[in-house]
């Protein structure tokens, strides 16, 4: 669920940045960035480091913190522009630095070296509402809102509120068969077949004959990224029904 924009011209910025963070700590990592000339540009290398933090150094919290100041960034900076182009570059970097996040928030993913806590459970759902948020404000379509729906959905989840997780997945679902994107729409299908069966020890069975069906019809799409889908609900499962 992941949306990586990084530009592999900015990976020295992003270097320098973590350099600060391991001289100075997460202040030091955010006045590196903040420094940036470009406002949408240190935008977008907040959402890096963030990502870095995560996926090297498996730091949850630093993650966060990197995140909520990348955030309060862009807004501010929004707020400052000098027109409403550059406002939307920052808004729109804000919204993929709160979905990465949230996403990084999550549980079901089962990284190796990750622990996510309660408080980071609702640390993403903060995030994750900000971006669907952000999608409808810059209106950025259907696909944009199902990721976003589908995001909350999952958080909720994992933090023990399958009905109002299945009613997020729904929304997703629907908003994929939409655009007629059927490996998106199958995940959300699959992920409410999980919801049920974590609202209802009695529905166990069907939710795991429903999961099955939707397993299959992804994987004879024979596309990659139904391939992807079909591996992150299997994985989920194993998680988040474990419990």
């Amino acid at each position: 669920m992941t949306e990586k924009k990084v530009d592999d011209t900015h990976e020295d910025l992003l270097d320098r940045a973590l350099e600060a963070f391991d001289r100075g700590g997460t202040g030091a990592a955010i006045g590196a960035l903040s420094s940036i000339g470009d406002p949408a540009q240190a935008g977008t290398m907040f959402d890096g480091l963030a990502r870095r933090l995560y996926n090297s150094r498996k730091d949850v919290a630093n993650m966060i913190s990197v995140a909520n100041a990348g955030i309060a960034f862009c807004f501010d900076q929004a707020k400052r522009a000098e027109n409403t182009e550059t406002a939307t570059k920052l808004k729109t970097a804000a919204k993929r630095i709160a979905f990465n996040a949230g996403a990084n928030c999550w549980p079901g993913w089962g990284d190796d070296g990750i622990y996510i806590t309660p408080d980071d459970i609702q640390s993403g759902l903060k995030f994750a509402n900000l971006s669907h948020d952000l999608v409808r404000e810059l209106q950025l379509g259907l696909k944009q809102e199902a990721n976003a729906a589908c995001l909350i959905g999952a958080l909720r989840l994992a933090a023990g509120e399958p009905a109002a997780a299945l009613t997020e997945f729904r929304m997703a679902r629907n908003a994929s068969e939409s655009i007629g994107d059927a490996a998106r729409m199958l995940m959300a299908e699959g992920y409410c077949a999980i919801a049920r069966q974590a609202d209802n020890t009695a529905a166990r069975s069907a939710g795991a004959e429903e999961l099955q069906f939707v397993l299959t019809r992804l994987r004879e799409l024979g596309l990659d990224e139904a391939k992807f889908f079909a591996e992150q609900l299997v994985t989920a499962a194993s998680i988040l029904l474990s419990k």
